[in-house]
């Protein structure tokens, strides 16, 4: 899902400024020495899942972590995002997988973000790859229900949300103003990049339109 600000609807129409493009000249790096470009084949995958606990009793299982360590490389996923980790705060690097963990709440909720080290993202002319590094991320926001990190790598300019929704079973009052913080933690950060949103929001998302939602409930 990407994460956008729309302008103001004013008199039946949206009110848009003309974007500024940039013109394609010669480009120079930061030392001003030239540069020459390049056309890349780029492919990255996303998912997402609850797992209900990675290893911390008593839901926990063993295993589960290095297993999904292996699902993610057999499926050559790029990026994952997962909820209910009830993991600690920190970041890892094991399995060439980065994991960055937003840290569980007294044992509940905790929510992770995976970048697939060793997959590459794309391949340059010469079918070179070129893969994402611990270096092209940072967490700008974090609590136990919610994970926003940047990244900026060559090919990847945007932003990665994890977050993890109150069930359709909590007070509607919470549901809101949980949405409204997250609305606003994603404004104040998110401009014009891309947001991809890796999200367990497990309320029915309404009526079938036969486009985007094909039954009730998916």
């Amino acid at each position: 899902m990407l994460f956008r600000s729309l302008p103001q609807w004013q008199d039946g129409k949206l009110e848009t400024e003309v974007p500024e493009i940039p013109s394609f000249g010669s480009l120079q790096t930061s030392d001003g020495s030239p540069t020459t470009e390049a056309t890349l084949k780029c492919a990255i995958s996303f998912a997402t899942a609850n797992v209900l606990s990675l290893s911390r009793g008593p839901d926990g299982h063993s295993g589960k972590l290095h297993y999904l360590f292996d699902q993610m490389h057999f499926f050559r996923l790029k990026v994952l995002g997962l909820q209910e980790c009830r993991s600690d705060e920190g970041f890892t690097t094991s399995h060439s997988i980065l994991r960055f963990m937003s840290g569980h709440r007294q044992g509940q909720g905790g929510v992770e973000l995976w970048i697939n080290l060793k997959q590459p993202i794309a391949h340059d002319p010469q079918g070179q790859p070129v893969h994402f590094h611990e270096h092209h991320f940072q967490v700008v926001f974090k609590d136990h229900r919610r994970l926003l990190v940047k990244v900026e790598s060559e090919v990847l300019d945007g932003w990665f949300f994890v977050a993890h929704a109150p069930h359709s079973g909590r007070p509607r009052d919470e549901r809101e103003e949980r949405w409204q913080q997250t609305s606003q933690i994603l404004a104040e950060h998110v401009t014009h990049e891309a947001c991809v949103w890796m999200i367990d929001a497990n309320a029915e998302p309404g009526n079938a339109d036969d486009c985007t939602v094909f039954g009730r409930g998916l």
